[in-house]
């Protein structure tokens, strides 16, 4: 019991970031509306942490974009379609992935 909540734990905290697109891949009903692809996130993940001083290796595994931070810390991105008040459209979200020991 107390090794299965710790892995449920682990789980929870597990580190995230939400990655804005451009804004042709951002909102579905804009007339000139696309389907962000892979090489679209690869590009806005690039991006968003070279500004912050990150680098980023991409890995070539498994459904979705993974990749290295720092050569660290190993993420999973995938497109999410976001529906709140302020921050609706399309977004790449990434989060960390755990490895269940």
């Amino acid at each position: 019991m107390k090794e299965a909540l710790k892995k449920w734990f682990r789980r929870l905290m597990r580190k995230g970031v939400t990655v804005e697109l451009e804004e042709q891949y951002t909102y579905p009903h804009s007339k000139d509306f696309v389907l962000a692809d892979e090489a679209v996130i690869k590009t806005a993940i690039v991006t968003y942490f070279a500004k912050e001083g990150e680098t980023v290796e991409f890995l070539e595994e498994g459904e979705g974009v993974t990749f290295l931070l720092n050569g660290r810390e190993k993420y999973t991105a995938y497109l999410k379609l976001e529906m709140g008040r302020y921050n609706h459209g399309y977004h790449v979200r990434c989060r960390e992935v755990v490895e269940d020991v």
